[in-house]
């Protein structure tokens, strides 16, 4: 938050920025806690399955996340809606 302050003096997108890593974080600990007790439900190793299927998994909502806070974000502040 205060890096991105100091570097770019914009208080909206430290904001933004620090609420999409809060939501990204606490996503990925919960998937990624709940994900081995599913496999091991059905029968799966969940050793061998979780890794690939949650990294991927992150990767693709964190970016959904931030896109689409960023897009409300400058929507609400360039546009002025």
């Amino acid at each position: 938050f205060s890096i991105v302050i100091f570097w770019f003096k914009d208080l909206s997108f430290a904001i933004i920025l620090s609420g999409t890593l809060l939501i990204v974080i606490l996503n990925a600990s919960i998937f990624g806690a709940m994900v081995p007790f599913g496999f091991k439900k059905i029968d799966v190793d969940p050793a061998n399955a979780t890794g690939p299927l949650i990294a991927t998994f992150n990767d693709v909502v964190g970016l959904l996340i931030y896109f689409g806070l960023m897009t409300l974000a400058l929507r609400y502040t360039l546009i002025g809606g």
